[in-house]
Parts: structure tokens; sequence; C-alpha cells
């Protein structure tokens, strides 16, 4: 009976640990959405831009600078592992010019 309950620990476990979590999420222009404010473990995250403007990706570690990483262009599928305690930044910049 030990051992069972031992089993069904270890699978809980695993199943957890291997969660997909999936969101569909909208930026107006000129704003931004944070990904991972404050005091987290590591993570992964599989980003696509389904959007008609390119993305500017920033990171932050907590208390720490901002940096630049990357422009995600329109169509583009990156996968990125953000360390443990680090925010991630996702700015759309319109660029006025694009659209004349």
């Amino acid at each position: 009976m030990k051992k069972i309950i031992i089993l069904i620990a270890i699978i809980s476990f695993l199943i957890q640990s291997c969660a997909v979590l999936k969101s569909q999420t909208i930026i107006e222009p000129s704003k931004t959405f944070v990904l991972g404010e404050g005091n987290h473990v590591a993570y992964s995250a599989k980003v696509k831009n389904i959007g008609n403007v390119d993305i500017e990706i920033f990171k932050q570690e907590l208390g720490g600078e901002k940096i630049s990483v990357e422009i995600l262009k329109v169509n583009q599928e990156e996968n990125y592992e953000i360390p443990k305690n680090t925010a991630v930044f996702f700015k759309i910049t319109v660029n006025l010019k694009q659209y004349e």
C-alpha cells in the first residue's frame, strides 16, 4: 500500500511539472505587457507574434536594469528560457511610417 501511495505522489508531481499554460494576449499600440513580475521560478515560454506589427522584447531581473532582447517580427515564433525572478516585457512600438 505504501508503494502505491508513493507511486501516485510521483505521478502527480510529474503531471504537474509538465503543465502547459496557453494564452492569447492582445497588446494595444504603445502599450506593454509584462510576463513574470516578481519572485518566481525559472520557466520557458513559446511566443508567437500573430499581430500585424513587430513586438520589442525586454527582460529585467528583479531589481535590475531593463535590457532589450530582440524584435519579434510578425508571424515569428520563438522559445525563451526565462531565469528565475526575471520579468519579460512585450512592447508594441507602432511606427506610423509603416502605414503611410
